[in-house]
């Protein structure tokens, strides 16, 4: 069997590779030192060990205090996680213990992987000069390289989806496509999507159409697996009515009006911004690389259907389950879809590239220049105020120093879930820790939340909502007596003594 998407790179086939030569002021060693550029950032930032955030938090408790067979129930904290991520979490786990950098090493590991697997698709698809900047794009990508350092599956669905495109492409027998894709659905949640690419790219080959029973062989291979997961366990996870309105406003609408083609364009929009390009200050030209994506796609549609299908049908897939309430359309559950962003404008900035070079020699460097703004800025965006910022770990460090023997602590929340996972690392028995009950920013459950307690304690917040913590401080106030507070970033701890009658 012809690899799948060959065509893409044959010189004989790809318009790009037959008419345009690398300029000399191209070398091969550019490649080497965006590779090298992705790897230094994602090892700096698992190296800068911060602390767990409450989602790693939560996921991180399931993984902890279950046992392999616990794993493949329900989660605590509404968390849903792939099972082949929960095994090999569980497996660092026991080898290396329950450090943030043992349970981040699996998407530090898996975001690595993604990037050298993906130079080695983006040469295959694409021409060299192509290949480069998607590789750039993927290297530099500043979603990629937060959830490379975050004990979340995200980096490691972007890893399976890489790979999947990596076999269809070297796939030389059926079943190879066939044990690839029935493994995939149970290492990644949006597997599903990559492989209807991968099917539908299948019935483009001219022996296949020959060897019908193939195709129909790897499809239900396909479906067979994918329908017994969903039984076994994305069935409940569909159904976990907290998710489902967490995520409602991430979900699509069928096209019935006017208001929901506009709600549906917004959705997608909003999940496009960090991970493909459109957000950032004015100078990073957001939206350049948006407008590069279009034109790709229209591009490859007129040039490379083949391409074109495998590339943009996971796209199409994933907004049809978000139409049917089935999986939402939002930035870090699309980050999967970052691979095949990079790849076609890629293939975009090939062929646009061409043409403006023969306008000025500069002008194909000013092109792609323009083309990195936007993740460069990001990425300098990112290191100087980061969005993970919940460091419990060293406000806990604090408490340890300040508090004195009698003084109780309060946790809100929405802090419980990190409190919680570093709470062993400190002697803080139970009949000091009170935990707090959802408020949601209600004065009157805030005041009753406050109402019975006494003493000396200190409050605790971190991933509090804008003004619950002012709320809080102002019924503190006005019940008992301020004295002091530490903090560390994003979160923080009030001492306050109140009545104690």
């Amino acid at each position: 069997m012809r690899p799948i998407t060959s065509a893409l790179a044959h010189p004989k086939t790809s318009t790009v590779q037959a008419t345009w030569r690398l300029p000399r002021w191209h070398p091969a060693y550019i490649t080497a030192t965006l590779m090298c550029a992705g790897v230094l950032l994602r090892l700096a930032l698992y190296l800068s060990n911060t602390s767990f955030w409450i989602d790693e938090a939560m996921l991180a408790q399931n993984v902890l205090h279950r046992d392999w067979i616990g794993l493949t129930q329900p989660l605590e904290y509404d968390q849903g996680a792939p099972l082949v991520f929960l095994f090999l979490s569980k497996l660092s786990v026991t080898m290396f213990g329950g450090s943030e950098f043992a349970l981040r090493l699996l998407p530090l590991l898996s975001s690595l992987a993604a990037l050298l697997i993906f130079q080695s698709v983006a040469f295959r698809l694409l021409n060299p000069f192509a290949a480069r900047v998607a590789v750039g794009l993927f290297a530099l990508s500043p979603e990629l390289m937060l959830y490379a350092g975050e004990f979340k599956q995200y980096s490691w669905d972007v890893l399976i989806a890489v790979s999947l495109l990596w076999v269809a492409n070297i796939g030389r027998r059926p079943y190879k496509l066939a044990m690839a894709g029935a493994i995939a659905v149970w290492c990644s949640h949006p597997a599903t999507f990559v492989l209807v690419g991968v099917g539908v790219s299948l019935l483009f080959q001219v022996d296949l159409r020959t060897r019908w029973r193939s195709v129909l062989v790897i499809g239900a291979t396909w479906l067979t697996s994918f329908a017994l997961c969903y039984v076994l366990f994305l069935r409940t996870l569909a159904r976990n009515d907290f998710l489902i309105s967490y995520w409602d406003g991430a979900f699509l609408s069928f096209p019935t009006s006017i208001d929901h083609v506009i709600a549906s364009v917004k959705t997608i929009y909003y999940a496009f911004r960090r991970p493909f390009g459109v957000e950032g200050e004015w100078w990073m030209l957001k939206g350049f690389a948006s407008v590069l994506f279009l034109a790709g796609c229209g591009l490859m549609l007129l040039r490379k259907p083949r391409g074109f299908v495998l590339l943009s049908l996971p796209f199409a897939m994933t907004m049809l389950a978000a139409i049917m309430h089935k999986y939402p359309f939002a930035g870090r559950l699309v980050l999967f879809l970052i691979p095949f962003v990079c790849l076609i404008i890629g293939y975009a900035t090939a062929i646009l590239a061409r043409r403006v070079g023969r306008l000025h020699p500069c002008a194909t460097v000013l092109f792609v220049g323009v083309l990195f703004v936007a993740p460069i800025g990001l990425q300098v965006k990112e290191w100087t105020h980061p969005r993970r910022e919940e460091e419990m770990r060293p406000l806990l460090q604090q408490l340890d120093q300040e508090r004195q023997p009698g003084e109780k602590l309060w946790v809100y929340n929405r802090a419980e879930p990190t409190f919680r996972y570093y709470r062993p690392r400190h002697s803080f028995s139970d009949d000091q820790i009170v935990i707090g009950k959802p408020t949601h920013d209600d004065h009157e459950l805030i005041a009753t939340e406050v109402a019975p307690l006494r003493g000396r304690m200190w409050f605790i917040f971190s991933h509090h909502f804008d003004q619950e913590e002012s709320r809080y401080l102002d019924e503190l106030s006005r019940k008992g007596t301020f004295i002091r507070k530490v903090s560390a970033p994003g979160a923080v701890a009030h001492l306050f003594k109140l009545p104690e009658e």
